[in-house]
């Protein structure tokens, strides 16, 4: 009974405080109408999910997991060879310590999202393979990436074309990797993993005008990492850095995801490409 009388005197709380905000900022609001007005359930909606964790959920943890790569990049590092950096080349995918799980996206062509921690000036260049698990056909493969990052640490991305769509319910395999030396390859370092299609759950009809904090939430609670990932990117930070920012960071500690560490700094760079998207 406490706990019915606790949810009740919080939701008239919140209806009020929705009220008098839409009432001081639209005096000549209808007010018997009011609870019908598009305004109010986005406001409602807007409270209800900024108040919800952002907690990364994968649909099949234990089948994610039998797909591992390297989430983190380790090999020889060394003066005449790419310089170790804390962090290192990191892939924002699911994982933990050095690994990478397997992601779970509905789209078509996803982007992939690269940690690198080297300058523009440094002259590496950077690689990036998608290829059939079952098969090994690559399916798209890029290998003049330039690093086009002016301080120590920014942020690739990768978006498949057009004509490189992702098939539903397949595996793939997926690498990135800078090179340090053309003449001396064995001193790449790289980082890999797995990503499959799967029918997405989550869906917003056109008419919802989901906000980008929203989709994000339910994003992460379907599973979806791409879809979580670029959406607090290329939407929500643009719009609302301080707010892309937190949620980011609570995105990247969570527990199936392991980027807890370095997410201050990881963060800091995703912030400058939202800048860059902002322009």
């Amino acid at each position: 009974m406490k706990i019915i009388l606790n949810l009740f005197i919080f939701f008239v709380r919140l209806v009020t405080e929705i009220y008098f905000e839409i009432i001081s900022a639209n005096p000549a609001i209808d007010i018997d109408s009011m609870i019908d007005n598009k305004t109010f359930e986005k406001k409602i909606n807007f409270i209800l999910y900024s108040q919800q964790s952002l907690i990364f959920q994968p649909r099949a943890r234990g089948e994610d997991e039998e797909y591992s790569g390297r989430q983190k990049a380790a090999g020889d590092f060394g003066p005449k060879k790419c310089l170790h950096q804390n962090p290192n080349l990191t892939a924002f995918v699911p994982g933990q310590g050095q690994k990478s799980f397997r992601a779970m996206t509905g789209e078509q062509y996803p982007t992939f999202w690269f940690y690198v921690p080297y300058l523009s000036d440094s002259k590496l260049s950077a690689h990036f393979k998608l290829m059939f698990d079952e098969t090994a056909e690559i399916v798209y493969e890029d290998n003049k990436i330039e690093l086009f990052t002016t301080s120590p640490g920014g942020i690739v991305r990768i978006q498949l074309p057009q004509n490189k769509g992702l098939k539903f319910n397949k595996n793939y395999y997926w690498s990135f990797t800078i090179i340090c030396d053309e003449r001396e390859r064995d001193s790449d370092i790289y980082v890999d993993g797995y990503v499959a299609r799967v029918q997405a759950r989550t869906e917003f009809e056109s008419s919802e005008n989901a906000g980008a904090e929203q989709k994000a939430i339910r994003y992460a609670k379907d599973g979806l990492w791409n879809e979580t990932i670029s959406t607090l990117i290329n939407e929500l930070c643009p719009r609302d850095s301080q707010k892309a920012k937190d949620r980011i960071i609570e995105l990247l500690q969570s527990e199936y995801v392991g980027l807890a560490s370095s997410a201050e700094k990881y963060v800091y760079t995703i912030l400058q490409e939202c800048q860059n998207l902002g322009n």
